[in-house]
């Protein structure tokens, strides 16, 4: 009976710590989320973990140093996307964690590992008042020097908060 007890109590322990480390999520945030359609064009893809309790989420928007040469307006850029892996929780309805931006083979071309790279850029948070609604704290700061083949050359520093809800389908 004491080693069950004492393995019990080990349980109970190690649940503790993990629990310490990190905060649970207080509800499934997987989904699509924008600004709604005064902003219509980026968006975050938000993705949750249950074993880990982690998050994983993509910033799609449009890259301020690269105009689209292929349509006629000026106002058109490529896209960019930033990589927000292990987004850590804090509290049930706040995570946050590092922001990357990335380069690498285009979709239907061969893999090329040489040009694949992923570099930090800046911070991310997400702040969550309900199951349906949140902000999305971003901070995109570049170092300086660097090669003109770092996926980072170029971009500018911004930050900003934006009021986020799910996206209807």
């Amino acid at each position: 009976m004491r080693r069950l007890q004492f393995a019990l109590a080990v349980v109970a322990a190690t649940t503790a710590l993990q629990a310490a480390g990190q905060a649970a999520p207080g509800a499934n945030f997987t989904d699509m989320w924008w600004a709604g359609p005064q902003e219509d064009g980026w968006g975050l893809s938000f993705v949750q973990h249950s074993p880990s309790n982690k998050a994983f989420a993509v910033w799609y928007t449009y890259d301020p140093r690269a105009p689209d040469t292929t349509t006629a307006a000026t106002t058109d850029f490529v896209p960019l996307w930033f990589a927000m892996p292990d987004c850590r929780w804090t509290t049930p309805l706040a995570c946050s964690g590092e922001l990357y931006v990335t380069i690498g083979s285009p979709y239907g071309a061969a893999w090329n590992p040489a040009v694949h790279d992923a570099k930090p850029v800046g911070t991310y948070a997400f702040n969550f008042t309900g199951a349906n609604s949140g902000a999305f704290t971003y901070s995109v700061v570049v170092p300086a020097g660097l090669p003109s083949t770092d996926p980072r050359f170029g971009l500018p520093a911004f930050a900003g908060v934006k009021t986020i809800t799910r996206q209807p389908f």
